[in-house]
């Protein structure tokens, strides 16, 4: 008898392991395709994917106000609600040498709104803050989303000067163009709100996401299935 339970429960332990070998025989592809979504994940989860602020960077500033900052524009600019939001690669801060990258926030006059384009050199005022870090439990994390591309501080501009331009490499302004022609195709193809919802799935742009929908998304904890 302590045989034939010994025999079950050696065949019941082994059972995910059979479950496995035939998954990868029968399914390689879909299997592989997991196995790394679920690494991806692990290390996501670990922060393998969130490198420190540089150290020549601005995040020692945040919180101080009143500050010069100079930089290029690396990212075509995003606008909601007559905001403008882009992403700087930073030159200095109050004339002194600096680096890495920052979010502008700025809310310009209303011709200025399409004015600030990639390869832009831009002098700025405003205030430098840190990006939001939920406390809840499984909740969208807004500075680890933001530290995943370097970004470590929010750069709240109260007046913009164009300085210079320096123009991009020939690919990026392709796809910066391909880009555009997409989230027009898609506005003109599709209604409202089943645009809002393709747009950041396929080009990572949720400014036509509205604020409400973006809420519904953060409060359920399924902000990650949009890239933006």
């Amino acid at each position: 008898m302590e045989n034939n339970s010994s025999k079950l429960t050696f065949h019941v332990s082994l059972n995910p392991f059979i479950f496995i070998y035939k998954l990868i025989t029968k399914r390689p592809i879909i299997t592989l395709t997991l196995l790394y979504a679920f690494t991806l994940l692990i290390l996501d989860l670990k922060g393998f994917f969130v490198s420190p602020p540089s150290k020549d960077g601005i995040s020692i500033y945040a919180g101080q106000q009143k500050q010069l900052l100079r930089g290029r524009v690396i990212l075509p600019p995003e606008e909601r609600n007559g905001k403008v939001a882009f992403v700087l690669d930073i030159y200095s801060l109050n004339n002194a040498k600096r680096g890495g990258k920052t979010l502008i926030n700025y809310k310009p006059k209303e011709k200025q709104i399409n004015d600030i384009e990639p390869g832009d050199i831009l002098l700025m005022n405003g205030d430098i803050k840190t990006p939001f870090q939920t406390t809840n439990p499984g909740g969208f994390n807004y500075a680890k989303y933001l530290g995943r591309k370097g970004i470590y501080t929010i750069f709240y501009a109260k007046s913009i000067e164009k300085t210079g331009y320096e123009q991009p490499p020939f690919y990026k302004s392709a796809a910066y163009s391909l880009r555009k022609n997409i989230i027009k195709t898609i506005k003109d193809k599709f209604p409202a709100l089943e645009a809002s919802l393709l747009i950041p799935m396929l080009v990572g742009s949720d400014e036509n996401l509205s604020y409400e929908m973006k809420n519904k998304f953060v409060n359920a904890g399924v902000m990650h299935v949009l890239p933006t």
